[in-house]
């Protein structure tokens, strides 16, 4: 299995044929068999994917350790001498920002308090890596969308997943997941150590 020939690697590249959203669902086991059992970084790239010296774009769950792939990511930047996009996403409590309760001041405070969070979460990165050019949006809205959204001129998405020893299940998260179907540039999936 590429997965076993894989252990002890730093990194783990995969090609992806796209072939849309059912027969790559469906075809597309072994990439997520591979990038579930991997202990390293995978990068799916994509058949049609073009070359770009874009900035990284990177997704943040603040509330979890991303530790794994923030470095992977302020690592990638340094080498490629570009900069990193942070893009981390945020929901309404379903009383406040929906229907009738609305309220553009809550929905403001939420947007800087997630903001802040973000920040604090980076600041010891930036600090450690000085030169890397940053910035940071939190957006109310689907992680995954924004990722996808957010990478469409992105040398490379970056996002993390959870080590899981289960035997049912893909192993990678939503997030993850829809990242890999639906993004145009290449894709790296670092596990969370």
């Amino acid at each position: 299995m590429l997965s076993e020939s894989a252990a002890g690697s730093d990194l783990v590249v995969l090609g992806s044929r796209a072939l849309g959203t059912v027969m790559g669902f469906v075809l597309g086991c072994v990439s997520m068999a591979v990038i579930g059992a991997s202990n390293c970084p995978v990068v799916s790239v994509r058949a049609e994917s073009e070359a770009s010296s874009g900035d990284l774009v990177v997704g943040v769950d603040v509330r979890q350790h991303c530790e794994a792939w923030v470095r992977f990511a302020f690592d990638e930047a340094e080498q490629r001498g570009c900069g990193i996009r942070f893009l981390s996403a945020w929901a309404l409590p379903s009383l406040v920002g929906y229907g009738a309760a609305y309220d553009p001041k809550v929905h403001a405070q939420l947007e800087m308090s997630a903001k802040t969070t973000l920040d604090d979460v980076l600041m010891p990165w930036k600090k450690q890596y000085p030169d890397v050019r940053t910035t940071a949006q939190a957006n109310v809205g689907h992680a995954a969308t924004q990722l996808v959204d957010g990478g469409r001129e992105a040398g490379l998405t970056v996002v993390g997943r959870r080590v899981r020893d289960s035997s049912l299940g893909t192993h990678i998260g939503p997030v993850a997941h829809a990242v890999l179907h639906h993004a145009r540039t290449p894709v790296v999936v670092v596990p969370l150590t």
